[in-house]
């Protein structure tokens, strides 16, 4: 989606408190959904087979663009001799993409090729990234079989009286977004969804002591 451009975001009175804020707003699609999912190929081979080999991270798929450029000399017009900008931009991954990352390396020494130099960058940070967020690699989406509602069905903690007011928290692993909202929601707790399939991770966790009113963050991914 595309943003209207602004500048200023809010306007703040003495005191702290808002005077005017300004909403984002959209206003359209820049490209069609066709047209972004053929480029988005592209820039997938161009990391499995093309230019940017060096930005492959080990069990995902992910898509981006190598980039070389020299740099403009602003005294004197055209460009500065052997001074080059490398990047790689980059996402992943590409079936359910969950971060973008930017490389860029102002005046590298010797090799100055964005994919030689900076897809190796990507690589590492986004390596880290993936195993930040928790997303699971191909290899484990093949191995580990979805649950299935009807075996969740089979055993569901029992809804805490309104009479309780603090309680502990089961394990929502393996619900769907719906089962583990209806489920808070009757117990009194705030549901605070991140992703979408089944949920894989919670916060607070797995026993952990909540007070009615609170919140529960629960991760999902298919």
């Amino acid at each position: 989606q595309m943003v209207k451009p602004h500048i200023i975001k809010e306007i703040k009175n003495p005191d702290g408190s808002d005077y005017k804020v300004n909403q984002t707003e959209i206003s359209g699609n820049p490209v069609s959904k066709e047209v972004a999912d053929e480029v988005k190929d592209m820039m997938e081979k161009e990391v499995a087979s093309g230019g940017g080999t060096n930005a492959q991270v080990d069990g995902y798929h992910m898509a981006g663009k190598t980039g070389t450029a020299q740099k403009i000399d602003a005294v004197n017009g055209g460009y500065l001799k052997n001074q080059y900008i490398a990047s790689f931009c980059g996402f992943g991954p590409t079936e359910d993409p969950r971060a973008i990352c930017l490389v860029v390396l102002d005046t590298p020494k010797g090799v100055y090729y964005g994919g030689q130099v900076a897809a190796p960058v990507f690589k590492e940070a986004m390596t880290h990234i993936m195993h930040y967020l928790s997303v699971p690699t191909l290899e484990d989406e093949a191995t580990h079989a979805k649950p299935k509602a009807k075996d969740i069905e089979t055993y569901k903690p029992a809804i805490p009286s309104e009479d309780v007011k603090e309680f502990r928290l089961p394990s929502f692993t393996g619900w769907t977004i719906r089962d583990t909202g209806e489920w808070l929601t009757r117990a009194g707790l705030g549901f605070q969804p991140e992703g979408s399939g089944y949920a894989y991770k919670q916060d607070p966790g797995i026993g952990a002591t909540v007070k009615r009113g609170s919140s529960v963050h629960v991760y999902f991914r298919r």
